[in-house]
């Protein structure tokens, strides 16, 4: 059992989750050539995300090597990296020339981080969080 296990315990949010599967799928999906460091992104998301589960306590338990990392959660920074080139790639050949060809892109872009937005609001519970006031 993991000292930080538990309802409490710190977990990745839905919004980049969703954004990390929308710039894999956009990579499956899309004809286009993309640049094979892409799939190296694709990759070492998969790998921190997997390494987040519960089922990874015993590769935390026995490897030399991650207890200098001490948390999962310090390796939240690479899942954010690989979901920022990821989702970014998604409108990287994007033509922005001239309206016409630039509106489709630009309102899917500005529905998902509108959604982003609702889904980051919409999970927050205020009763969990300290009051300062008091302390």
């Amino acid at each position: 059992m993991s000292l930080y296990a538990g309802p409490e315990r710190f977990r990745y949010a839905l919004w980049p989750l969703l954004a990390g599967a929308a710039g894999v799928a956009g990579l499956i999906l899309t004809r286009r050539t993309r640049p094979a460091i892409l799939w190296f992104w694709v990759g070492a998301l998969a790998v921190v995300l997997l390494i987040q589960l519960d089922a990874s306590l015993p590769l935390w338990q026995n490897v030399p090597f991650v207890r200098f990392i001490q948390f999962p959660w310090r390796l939240y920074g690479i899942i954010a990296f690989s979901i920022a080139i990821l989702f970014g790639a998604l409108f990287a050949g994007a033509r922005l020339t001239s309206w016409s060809a630039a509106w489709k892109p630009v309102v899917a872009a500005a529905a998902l981080l509108a959604l982003f937005a609702w889904l980051s609001i919409a999970n927050l519970r205020p009763a969990l969080l300290p009051n300062w006031e008091m302390t």
